[in-house]
Protein backbone atom coordinates (compact mmCIF):
# COMPACT_ATOMS: atom_id res chain seq x y z
CA UNK A 1 0.00 0.00 0.00
CA UNK A 2 1.01 3.75 -1.06
CA UNK A 3 2.29 5.74 2.00
CA UNK A 4 -0.53 8.41 0.43
CA UNK A 5 -3.35 6.23 0.63
CA UNK A 6 -2.65 5.32 4.22
CA UNK A 7 -3.95 7.75 7.39
CA UNK A 8 -1.42 10.08 9.03
CA UNK A 9 1.29 8.70 11.05
CA UNK A 10 0.61 5.18 9.36
CA UNK A 11 3.08 3.51 7.05
CA UNK A 12 2.13 0.13 7.65
CA UNK A 13 -1.21 -2.15 8.08
CA UNK A 14 -1.17 -5.12 10.67
CA UNK A 15 -1.54 -8.49 8.04
CA UNK A 16 -4.09 -10.11 10.76
CA UNK A 17 -7.18 -11.99 9.47
CA UNK A 18 -9.60 -12.87 12.04
CA UNK A 19 -13.24 -13.20 13.14
CA UNK A 20 -12.86 -9.32 13.53
CA UNK A 21 -11.82 -8.08 10.46
CA UNK A 22 -13.78 -10.74 7.94
CA UNK A 23 -17.21 -10.24 6.36
CA UNK A 24 -19.65 -12.57 7.72
CA UNK A 25 -22.76 -12.00 5.58
CA UNK A 26 -24.46 -15.41 3.47
CA UNK A 27 -23.10 -15.33 -0.27
CA UNK A 28 -26.89 -14.84 -1.33
CA UNK A 29 -26.27 -15.00 -5.13
CA UNK A 30 -24.42 -18.40 -4.83
CA UNK A 31 -26.63 -19.79 -2.17
CA UNK A 32 -29.37 -19.38 -4.94
CA UNK A 33 -27.84 -21.16 -8.13
CA UNK A 34 -26.09 -23.96 -5.77
CA UNK A 35 -29.33 -24.87 -3.88
CA UNK A 36 -31.54 -24.62 -7.29
CA UNK A 37 -28.93 -26.77 -8.80
CA UNK A 38 -29.16 -29.56 -6.40
CA UNK A 39 -25.63 -29.63 -5.72
CA UNK A 40 -25.43 -30.15 -1.89
CA UNK A 41 -24.99 -33.64 -0.92
CA UNK A 42 -24.22 -34.73 -4.64
CA UNK A 43 -21.24 -36.57 -6.26
CA UNK A 44 -18.74 -36.22 -2.71
CA UNK A 45 -19.99 -32.22 -1.94
CA UNK A 46 -20.74 -31.81 1.27
CA UNK A 47 -24.37 -31.50 2.59
CA UNK A 48 -23.83 -28.24 5.26
CA UNK A 49 -22.99 -26.49 6.88
CA UNK A 50 -19.60 -26.98 6.96
CA UNK A 51 -18.60 -27.30 3.24
CA UNK A 52 -21.60 -25.13 1.51
CA UNK A 53 -19.37 -22.30 -0.22
CA UNK A 54 -22.11 -19.54 0.10
CA UNK A 55 -22.39 -19.89 3.93
CA UNK A 56 -20.28 -18.26 6.68
CA UNK A 57 -18.52 -19.98 9.07
CA UNK A 58 -16.58 -19.40 12.71
CA UNK A 59 -13.35 -20.25 13.38
CA UNK A 60 -14.73 -22.57 16.07
CA UNK A 61 -17.66 -23.91 14.14
CA UNK A 62 -14.77 -24.61 11.88
CA UNK A 63 -12.28 -25.93 14.45
CA UNK A 64 -15.34 -28.31 15.19
CA UNK A 65 -15.77 -30.00 12.32
CA UNK A 66 -12.89 -30.29 10.21
CA UNK A 67 -9.52 -29.73 13.29
CA UNK A 68 -8.73 -27.01 10.48
CA UNK A 69 -5.68 -24.86 12.07
CA UNK A 70 -4.44 -21.47 12.12
CA UNK A 71 -2.55 -20.90 8.96
CA UNK A 72 0.58 -18.18 9.18
CA UNK A 73 2.77 -16.80 7.18
CA UNK A 74 5.99 -14.38 6.98
CA UNK A 75 3.21 -11.53 6.41
CA UNK A 76 0.61 -12.52 8.33
CA UNK A 77 -1.79 -15.20 10.38
CA UNK A 78 -5.14 -16.39 8.96
CA UNK A 79 -7.55 -18.60 10.81
CA UNK A 80 -9.69 -21.17 9.32
CA UNK A 81 -13.10 -18.71 9.61
CA UNK A 82 -15.04 -17.67 6.21
CA UNK A 83 -16.54 -20.04 3.50
CA UNK A 84 -15.43 -23.62 2.52
CA UNK A 85 -15.76 -25.87 0.12
CA UNK A 86 -15.65 -29.78 0.97
CA UNK A 87 -15.66 -33.01 -1.10
CA UNK A 88 -15.53 -37.03 0.02
CA UNK A 89 -12.94 -38.59 -1.87
CA UNK A 90 -14.50 -41.63 -1.28
CA UNK A 91 -17.89 -41.24 -2.54
CA UNK A 92 -17.56 -43.92 -4.74
CA UNK A 93 -17.92 -42.56 -8.17
CA UNK A 94 -13.85 -40.73 -8.29
CA UNK A 95 -14.76 -39.27 -12.22
CA UNK A 96 -17.98 -38.17 -11.07
CA UNK A 97 -16.07 -36.20 -8.28
CA UNK A 98 -13.50 -35.02 -10.28
CA UNK A 99 -16.28 -33.54 -12.55
CA UNK A 100 -18.13 -31.83 -10.06
CA UNK A 101 -14.94 -30.52 -8.53
CA UNK A 102 -14.27 -28.53 -12.36
CA UNK A 103 -17.37 -27.31 -12.55
CA UNK A 104 -17.84 -25.82 -9.12
CA UNK A 105 -14.70 -23.84 -9.80
CA UNK A 106 -16.04 -22.68 -13.01
CA UNK A 107 -18.80 -21.47 -10.78
CA UNK A 108 -16.91 -20.29 -8.20
CA UNK A 109 -14.86 -18.06 -10.41
CA UNK A 110 -17.96 -16.49 -12.14
CA UNK A 111 -19.27 -15.43 -8.74
CA UNK A 112 -16.16 -14.11 -7.73
CA UNK A 113 -16.00 -16.66 -4.48
CA UNK A 114 -12.28 -15.45 -4.21
CA UNK A 115 -12.14 -11.63 -4.41
CA UNK A 116 -10.05 -8.79 -3.63
CA UNK A 117 -11.90 -9.16 0.05
CA UNK A 118 -10.20 -12.54 0.27
CA UNK A 119 -7.19 -12.47 2.61
CA UNK A 120 -6.26 -16.62 2.91
CA UNK A 121 -6.60 -19.33 0.70
CA UNK A 122 -6.50 -22.84 3.36
CA UNK A 123 -6.59 -26.34 1.29
CA UNK A 124 -6.69 -29.83 2.68
CA UNK A 125 -6.73 -33.01 1.83
CA UNK A 126 -5.17 -36.66 3.08
CA UNK A 127 -3.20 -38.74 0.80
CA UNK A 128 -3.30 -42.78 1.44
CA UNK A 129 -1.23 -45.52 -0.51
CA UNK A 130 -2.10 -48.88 -0.09
CA UNK A 131 1.01 -50.39 -1.54
CA UNK A 132 2.92 -48.81 1.08
CA UNK A 133 0.47 -48.61 4.31
CA UNK A 134 1.70 -44.32 3.84
CA UNK A 135 -0.77 -41.72 5.20
CA UNK A 136 0.42 -37.77 3.92
CA UNK A 137 -1.56 -34.86 5.32
CA UNK A 138 -1.44 -31.89 3.11
CA UNK A 139 -2.29 -28.52 4.48
CA UNK A 140 -1.79 -25.37 2.52
CA UNK A 141 -2.02 -21.91 3.25
CA UNK A 142 -2.09 -19.07 0.24
CA UNK A 143 -2.09 -15.52 2.28
CA UNK A 144 -3.32 -12.56 0.34
CA UNK A 145 -2.26 -9.97 3.22
CA UNK A 146 -3.31 -5.86 2.32
CA UNK A 147 0.20 -5.39 1.84
CA UNK A 148 -0.53 -7.20 -1.95
CA UNK A 149 2.69 -9.97 -1.10
CA UNK A 150 1.32 -13.05 -2.13
CA UNK A 151 3.54 -15.59 0.10
CA UNK A 152 2.31 -19.09 0.11
CA UNK A 153 2.96 -21.77 3.01
CA UNK A 154 2.64 -25.50 2.45
CA UNK A 155 3.36 -28.90 5.32
CA UNK A 156 3.27 -32.10 3.43
CA UNK A 157 3.57 -34.65 6.46
CA UNK A 158 4.11 -38.50 5.88
CA UNK A 159 3.12 -41.10 8.63
CA UNK A 160 2.09 -44.44 8.85
CA UNK A 161 0.55 -45.08 12.36
CA UNK A 162 1.83 -47.98 14.93
CA UNK A 163 0.12 -49.88 16.96
CA UNK A 164 1.10 -47.17 20.19
CA UNK A 165 -1.72 -44.64 18.36
CA UNK A 166 -4.60 -46.72 19.39
CA UNK A 167 -5.50 -48.18 22.53
CA UNK A 168 -6.10 -51.61 21.30
CA UNK A 169 -2.52 -51.76 20.04
CA UNK A 170 -1.31 -50.70 23.98
CA UNK A 171 -3.44 -53.33 24.97
CA UNK A 172 -1.70 -55.86 22.63
CA UNK A 173 1.61 -54.88 23.38
CA UNK A 174 0.90 -55.28 27.39
CA UNK A 175 -0.35 -58.62 26.56
CA UNK A 176 2.61 -59.74 24.10
CA UNK A 177 5.02 -58.98 26.87
CA UNK A 178 3.07 -60.97 29.31
CA UNK A 179 3.46 -63.76 27.04
CA UNK A 180 6.82 -63.20 26.18
CA UNK A 181 7.43 -63.74 30.33
CA UNK A 182 5.63 -66.69 30.39
CA UNK A 183 7.69 -68.23 27.46
CA UNK A 184 10.90 -67.05 29.48
CA UNK A 185 10.10 -68.93 32.33
CA UNK A 186 8.72 -71.86 30.15
CA UNK A 187 11.82 -72.06 27.88
CA UNK A 188 14.25 -71.54 31.15
CA UNK A 189 12.98 -72.87 34.94
CA UNK A 190 10.96 -74.94 33.62
CA UNK A 191 12.71 -76.46 30.76
CA UNK A 192 15.53 -76.92 32.90
CA UNK A 193 14.02 -78.80 35.90
CA UNK A 194 12.37 -81.24 33.20
CA UNK A 195 15.74 -82.16 32.15
CA UNK A 196 15.93 -84.51 34.72
CA UNK A 197 18.91 -84.76 37.65
CA UNK A 198 21.48 -85.44 34.89
CA UNK A 199 20.96 -82.01 32.91
CA UNK A 200 23.11 -82.95 29.99
CA UNK A 201 23.07 -82.40 26.46
CA UNK A 202 21.81 -86.01 25.92
CA UNK A 203 19.20 -84.91 28.40
CA UNK A 204 18.33 -81.53 26.65
CA UNK A 205 17.83 -84.16 23.29
CA UNK A 206 15.32 -86.12 24.86
CA UNK A 207 13.15 -83.47 26.39
CA UNK A 208 13.46 -81.81 22.77
CA UNK A 209 12.09 -84.90 21.18
CA UNK A 210 9.63 -85.70 23.59
CA UNK A 211 6.04 -84.10 22.44
CA UNK A 212 6.09 -81.78 25.31
CA UNK A 213 9.42 -80.52 24.54
CA UNK A 214 9.01 -80.45 21.14
CA UNK A 215 5.39 -78.70 21.22
CA UNK A 216 7.52 -76.21 23.81
CA UNK A 217 9.65 -75.61 20.55
CA UNK A 218 7.20 -74.74 18.54
CA UNK A 219 5.47 -72.21 21.20
CA UNK A 220 8.49 -70.05 20.90
CA UNK A 221 8.81 -70.25 17.05
CA UNK A 222 5.44 -68.78 16.57
CA UNK A 223 5.88 -66.26 19.78
CA UNK A 224 9.13 -65.06 17.78
CA UNK A 225 7.27 -64.77 14.29
CA UNK A 226 4.33 -63.19 15.56
CA UNK A 227 6.90 -60.43 17.49
CA UNK A 228 9.25 -60.38 14.41
CA UNK A 229 5.77 -59.75 12.08
CA UNK A 230 4.17 -57.38 14.52
CA UNK A 231 7.04 -54.60 15.94
CA UNK A 232 9.98 -55.23 13.18
CA UNK A 233 8.40 -55.92 9.75
CA UNK A 234 5.27 -53.83 10.30
CA UNK A 235 6.01 -51.94 13.93
CA UNK A 236 8.09 -49.09 15.68
CA UNK A 237 11.31 -50.91 14.93
CA UNK A 238 10.64 -50.38 10.41
CA UNK A 239 12.65 -47.25 8.60
CA UNK A 240 10.65 -44.01 9.25
CA UNK A 241 7.73 -43.42 7.10
CA UNK A 242 9.54 -40.13 6.32
CA UNK A 243 12.63 -41.35 5.38
CA UNK A 244 11.52 -44.48 3.05
CA UNK A 245 9.05 -42.10 0.87
CA UNK A 246 12.21 -39.66 0.46
CA UNK A 247 14.25 -42.34 0.07
CA UNK A 248 11.40 -43.74 -2.91
CA UNK A 249 11.04 -40.04 -4.32
CA UNK A 250 14.49 -39.86 -4.75
CA UNK A 251 14.69 -43.21 -6.44
CA UNK A 252 11.76 -42.13 -8.58
CA UNK A 253 12.95 -38.81 -9.36
CA UNK A 254 16.39 -39.71 -10.69
CA UNK A 255 14.85 -42.93 -12.96
CA UNK A 256 16.03 -42.14 -16.09
CA UNK A 257 15.01 -45.52 -17.75
CA UNK A 258 12.15 -43.91 -18.93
Amino acid sequence: TQKDKLPPGILCLDGEYSMSTAGEEDLEPLKDIWTSEGRPGTDGRATGPIGLPWKYITAHEMHANTKGGTGSTPFGRYDPSGYSLVYNMQAGDGVATLEAFKKDMALLESQAWISSRTRAIHVHFTLYNGNYDFWESNWYVLGLPASGIIHPMFSADIYRPTFTDFQQGRELAVADILRGVLIAYMMSFHFYMELGPEKSCSAFVQRVTRAGGFLDMVILGVYLYIVIVRYVVYGIATDTAVGLANELRVRFTNDQSG
